[in-house]
């Protein structure tokens, strides 16, 4: 009995020692401030858009990816890509997201973009609505809007690596 018990102490330990190294997230439970609607964009592309509007900002892309079934979303799904660094998805003929990996000039309505310091991020918008951080060091700080859209910074070694919006059908 001694010896069962003893057991499965251990497991519980090993599973908490491995949630505890794989790394920790939370929701700001008390956080009940949404950042506008309008903040939730990136170079100028908002949910909803259309292709002939995303190429009026910014002309034919490098490549467009083959449309297949979003069974997440339903309909049918395809991307726009600019370059290597720049992705916009879209879902049911609409922008559902958008997505920089670069400093390329791609900005948030609030100019935030790609090299930036973390620090930035929460000078500009506050407390996130949700915060982790991995073991590898990278952090990533979202923050939702009043529409449940969401914009996500992806963060290594202090400075911003990618920003992505995603808006919720």
């Amino acid at each position: 009995m001694m010896k069962r018990l003893l057991v499965g102490v251990l497991v519980i330990l090993g599973l908490m020692c491995s949630f505890c190294e794989a790394g920790s997230s939370n929701y700001n439970r008390a956080y009940d401030r949404s950042l506008d609607n309008s903040a939730i964009a990136l170079g100028g592309i908002t949910f909803g858009m259309s292709t002939t509007e995303v190429e009026s900002i910014y002309g034919r892309p490098t490549k467009v990816t083959e449309e297949h079934i979003d069974h997440l979303r339903g309909g049918k799904s395809f991307s726009y890509i600019y370059g290597d660094s720049f992705e916009i998805m879209f879902n049911k003929g609409g922008v559902s997201i958008v997505i920089t990996k670069a400093n390329n000039g791609i900005a948030t309505p609030a100019g935030l973009h790609v090299g930036d310091a973390k620090g930035k991020i929460i000078t500009t918008y506050g407390n996130p609505w949700y915060y982790s951080h991995e073991k590898d060091g990278s952090e990533t700080y979202s923050y939702r809007a009043e529409n449940y859209s969401a914009i996500r910074f992806d963060v290594y070694n202090g400075q911003i690596t990618s920003i992505r919006i995603i808006g919720i059908d």
